[in-house]
C-alpha cells in the first residue's frame, strides 16, 4: 500500500508547489468542515494552553493551523521528487557558527526540535546544510509499508535515521561528526518520561535523550523554527546551557521552555491535532 502511494503522489509532486498547496489545502478543508478532523482534540488544547485568550483568538489560530496542515503536507509531497539543490532553499540556517562552536567540544551533537513548522522539511533537508553526517532518531511505525514511504521522503537528501531503542549503541559505533536530531515532544511511555511544565500543564516528556547526552557529553542544541512564505523556513540554533545530569533533568525542562516559546511567538504551526497531553494529571 505503501508503494502504491508513493508512486501516486511522486507523480502530484512533479506539479507546482503553488498548485500542490492549492489542492492540499482543499482536501484539508474537506476533512476540517464536513468531517471534523481531530476538531475537539484541538479546541481542547487551544482552550487549555490558553486560558487568557479570546474564543475569536482561539479561533484563528485552529483555522491557521488547518491552513498550514495543507501547506505541510504539499511540502512533504513536493519534496518527493525535488532535486537536493532546490530542496536546500527550503531552509535558511540563520547562525551556523553556533553548530560550528557545539562541534569544537564534541563530534556528536543533539538538536532538539519540536512539531513546529515542517519538521518533516527540517529533517529532511538539514543534511544539505552541514558538513557533518545528520541523523534523526526516531520511533518505527507500527506500519512497516507506511515507515517505507516516510522514509522515502525522510532520507533522499542524505539524513540518516537511528532507532530510539537502541540509539546508545548505534551512537557508540560513530565515526567523524554527526548532528543528532530528535523531535522532543513525542508522547513518551510511562516508563520513559520525565514531568515538565509545558502551557502551564504537567507533561510527560523523554528523558533519554539527556540521559545519552549526559553519557557521552554531547551539547544540545535547541532549533528555532521560524514559518516563512510557502515552501520557506528559517532555523536557527539555540544553545541549551544547562549541563545534562539524570537528577532533575535541566536540559530536558530548558528544551521544553524554549519549545514553548517558540509556539506562542507563532502557535498556529504547532500540532495541536496532537493528544500531548494523553494522560497524567492534564489528561
Amino acid at each position: 500500500m505503501g508503494r502504491i502511494a508513493y508512486i501516486i503522489l511522486y507523480t502530484f509532486s512533479l506539479l507546482p508547489l503553488g498548485i500542490l498547496n492549492a489542492f492540499f489545502s482543499m482536501g484539508v478543508w474537506m476533512l476540517r468542515v464536513p468531517f471534523g478532523y481531530r476538531k475537539a482534540v484541538i479546541q481542547d488544547n487551544l482552550t487549555k494552553c490558553f486560558p487568557e485568550k479570546s474564543e475569536p483568538e482561539l479561533k484563528a489560530i485552529e483555522l491557521g493551523f488547518y491552513r498550514f496542515l495543507g501547506r505541510m503536507a504539499a511540502e512533504f509531497v513536493k519534496n518527493l521528487s525535488i532535486s537536493s539543490e532546490k530542496a536546500k532553499d527550503f531552509i535558511e540556517v540563520k547562525n551556523p557558527e553556533v553548530l560550528e562552536e557545539a562541534f569544537r567540544k564534541n563530534d556528536i551533537v543533539f538538536l532538539m526540535v519540536g512539531h513546529y513548522g515542517n519538521w518533516e522539511i527540517l529533517g529532511s533537508v538539514i543534511s544539505l546544510h552541514i558538513e557533518a553526517r545528520f541523523h534523526a532518531l526516531y520511533k518505527p511505525l507500527r506500519s512497516k509499508s507506511s515507515q517505507w514511504f516516510i522514509d522515502q521522503e525522510r532520507l533522499r537528501h542524505g539524513t540518516k535515521v537511528i532507532p530510539f531503542k537502541t540509539a546508545y549503541r548505534d551512537l557508540q559505533k560513530l565515526k567523524g561528526k554527526h548532528l543528532i536530531e530528535f523531535i522532543s515532544d513525542q508522547s513518551p511511555l510511562r516508563n520513559n518520561a520525565v514531568w515538565k511544565t509545558f502551557f502551564g500543564r504537567e507533561t510527560p516528556v523523554f528523558k533519554g535523550t539527556e540521559k545519552i547526552a549526559a553519557r557521552i557529553g554531547a551539547p544540545v542544541l535547541y532549533g528555532r523554527v521560524e514559518v516563512g512564505p510557502l515552501g520557506k523556513y528559517s532555523l536557527e540554533y539555540v544553545p541549551v546551557l544547562e549541563e545534562a545530569n539524570t537528577t532533575d533533568w535541566p536540559l530536558t525542562g530548558k528544551t521544553v521552555e524554549l519549545l514553548e516559546e517558540n509556539i506562542r511567538r507563532a502557535p498556529q504551526y504547532w500540532l495541536w491535532s496532537h493528544r500531548r497531553w494523553k494522560y497524567g494529571p492534564n489528561a
